[in-house]
């Protein structure tokens, strides 16, 4: 089942997140560093047990391999039932629209490439290339060799 719109979900701590990617929370122990944590979490949507934990660990999802952490988050989405979100209908039709225009640009392309293709087969190239590009490069030895060519072939 798909949804549609933005649906929130919350991931709560559970006890393989916490036995796995804990450290010291580095909280000050003063009153004022704690209840402003307190206060941070509780409008963030952590539970008392939550809080609590995390006055004095916290959790590192950076501490999770690569592929720790899409797992975890995968099982995280499958344990709260998220779907594919559908976008709304003037999201679609203008994907479409984009979609509809990228296919027309890029068939034009397609067709200039091997236009371009055909032409340069039947192209000369030009008897002094290396001297030139030999003479470009000692002018400016940075230069990266693949532009001095671009110049070259522009210039025709």
């Amino acid at each position: 089942m798909s949804t549609r719109g933005n649906p929130q979900v919350t991931f709560r701590l559970d006890r393989e997140t916490r036995a796995t990617q804990r450290e010291a929370s580095n909280i000050p122990a003063t009153d004022t560093a704690r209840y402003a944590a307190r206060v941070n979490l509780q409008e963030n949507g952590a539970t008392a047990e939550e809080i609590e934990y995390l006055l004095d660990q916290r959790v590192e999802l950076n501490a999770f391999t690569s592929d720790a952490l899409v797992a975890w988050l995968e099982r995280k989405l499958v344990e709260h039932g998220v779907k594919k979100v559908i976008p709304d209908d003037a999201t679609l039709v203008k994907a479409y629209q984009r979609a509809k225009e990228h296919a027309a640009v890029q068939t034009l392309i397609n067709e200039a490439v091997k236009a371009r293709r055909e032409s340069a087969a039947v192209s000369a190239v030009p008897a002094n290339l290396g001297t030139w590009f030999e003479r470009a490069l000692n002018d400016n030895p940075e230069r990266a060799w693949d532009s001095i060519v671009m110049e070259v072939a522009g210039s025709e």
